[in-house]
């Protein structure tokens, strides 16, 4: 389905309810995907996120477990233990909040709210007093981007709280064709400070 018709479905009046209707319409054209080359682009974006100086000179990397037709990004976790990266994954709390706790192996990993992979509870809380100092990355699920940078979640507004409080970079992945004209949003929605797809990178300022 192209992108134009995706952003012109969508009729309904109210910001929740047009990001609820272009969730669902972007999620379907995910799953439309045959599912090896939904790998073959995952493995693209990874792999050129990785070539990046933002995350090869990051001491601390905050990343995701994917789910439903999120951008895998394990192969980004095994990156980042393995160059000796502070790595840290999200685990969601009451309020809709979510902190990121730091992991060794993803063998410290079970499953936690809405069946996601989430770091044991017992291990250390990423300080984010230090992302500026460690230069630190968090790379940022979503269902589709904008061309200003500007993200569509899943709903559940745990991003957004995170990152109004964390001073790092932002990231994002996404397929190429999945970044759209522009999306509906509001006032607590962030922009990232870039997006990597299969084909290049797409930085954004605030000014």
């Amino acid at each position: 389905m192209p992108v134009a018709d995706i952003r012109i479905g969508v009729k309904t009046p109210g910001l929740a309810q047009r990001k609820r209707e272009l969730r669902r319409l972007c999620i379907d054209r995910r799953k439309s995907r045959p599912t090896d080359e939904r790998s073959r682009l995952d493995n693209a974006v990874v792999s050129r996120m990785t070539g990046l100086a933002g995350f090869r000179f990051a001491n601390a990397v905050l990343l995701y477990m994917p789910t439903g037709t999120e951008i895998d990004v394990r192969p980004l976790i095994t990156a980042s233990l393995e160059a000796g990266k502070l790595t840290a994954l999200p685990r969601c709390g009451e309020g809709r909040s979510m902190k990121f706790h730091v992991i060794e192996s993803p063998d410290q990993l079970s499953p936690g709210a809405f069946g996601i992979l989430e770091p044991d509870i017992d291990l250390p809380v990423y300080d984010l007093r230090n992302a500026e100092k460690d230069l630190a990355l968090c790379v940022i699920p979503a269902v589709a981007w904008d061309k200003k940078g500007f993200r569509l979640g899943s709903g559940g507004g745990y991003y957004d709280r995170f990152l109004s409080g964390f001073a790092g970079a932002k990231a994002g992945l996404a397929y190429e064709e999945d970044i759209l004209d522009s999306l509906p949003r509001g006032r607590y929605d962030i922009r990232s400070d870039f997006i990597v797809t299969e084909k290049g990178v797409r930085t954004f300022s605030d000014g």
